[in-house]
């Protein structure tokens, strides 16, 4: 069996290329969405940060507080549970006194400083600054950490729209 290449139709490039510009414009425009909806969630998350600080929000109890959990676990579900509020050492002082009322104060706000200090500088909490002193969040109700979350997972040479091009190092 032979087969005459001479009678196989030959390619239209400029259809092929027409073809892959225009579904590259609606994966443009898809992006652009995406990124327009990004943006305004983003925006919400933050107003609604805002807003929660305001708020005189009911501080949850974290099941961990009353148990054998240690002392850094404890300081961590207090937070994690009330992601939306930032405390002060002082705050989550009061949070433990009411658990464990035979606690002395002065060690225990020792012990919240060094706590919140080590999670800050691992990055699992946001320093705050606050009309009452320095407060501390957890860090995963940032838009910031999103966003960072969110920039990791993009392809290589891919820019981000709304993101400046300047200073990105040319390879």
């Amino acid at each position: 069996m032979t087969i005459n290449l001479s009678v196989m139709p030959k390619p239209n490039y400029s259809a092929m290329l027409a073809e892959l510009n225009d579904e590259l414009d609606g994966l443009i425009g898809e992006r652009n969405r995406l990124q327009k909806k990004l943006d305004a969630i983003l925006d919400a998350i933050e107003a609604v940060k805002t807003v929660a600080e305001e708020s005189d929000q009911v501080i949850v109890q974290p099941t961990t507080l009353a148990d054998d959990a240690g002392f850094t676990e404890k300081v961590r579900e207090l937070l994690f549970v009330n992601s939306a509020k930032s405390f002060t050492a002082l705050e989550i002082r009061e949070v433990f006194l009411e658990v464990d009322k035979n606690a002395d104060p002065k060690i225990m706000l020792i012990h919240i400083h060094n706590t919140v200090k080590r999670l800050h500088k691992q990055g699992e909490l946001e320093e705050v600054d606050r009309l009452d002193g320095k407060g501390y969040r957890w860090a995963s109700v940032t838009a910031k950490s999103r966003m960072a979350q969110i920039k990791a997972h993009v392809p290589h040479g891919f820019v981000p729209m709304n993101t400046p091009a300047d200073g990105l190092k040319k390879k």
